[in-house]
């Protein structure tokens, strides 16, 4: 079946961009980092999951994402008060689940993809006026 082979191709490439990742990121450890993180990529994509999104947007997003993971792009660390907003929010998730119309699980899945786009402008903005200073 297509499904089945498309899902599997899907997940066998966001595992082997995982690992190359997570080696990148033993190797040169800076400020920020290279490629979005395999946490972001894997909230993003398990939010999608749990929201029943169509099968086919879920394999296209995994292998847009499995690439974003290995890209030269710069992504910066979140800091103490996003990840305190990211850790709530998770473990709203996890309590609520679908109640109050999807709105914990909506609110993650939007701050993962708000992170995707908008993370490499902000953190060049960033070096832009560090370097400025």
């Amino acid at each position: 079946d297509i499904h089945i082979v498309a899902r599997f191709m899907a997940c066998s490439i966001f595992l082997i961009f995982g690992m190359i990742h997570l080696v990148r990121y033993h190797f040169g450890k800076k400020e920020y980092f290279i490629g979005i993180t395999t946490p972001s990529a894997t909230l993003v994509m398990g939010m999608m999951v749990y929201l029943s999104i169509d099968p086919w947007i879920i394999v296209a997003s995994t292998i847009l994402l499995s690439f974003l993971m290995i890209s030269n792009l710069e992504y910066p660390r979140i800091k103490e008060s996003f990840s305190i907003i990211a850790v709530v929010l998770i473990f709203l998730v996890l309590i609520f689940g679908n109640s109050y119309g999807s709105f914990a699980p909506l609110s993650l899945l939007a701050g993962g993809i708000f992170y995707i786009i908008l993370g490499p402008f902000y953190q060049k903005f960033s070096k832009q006026a560090a370097h400025s200073r």
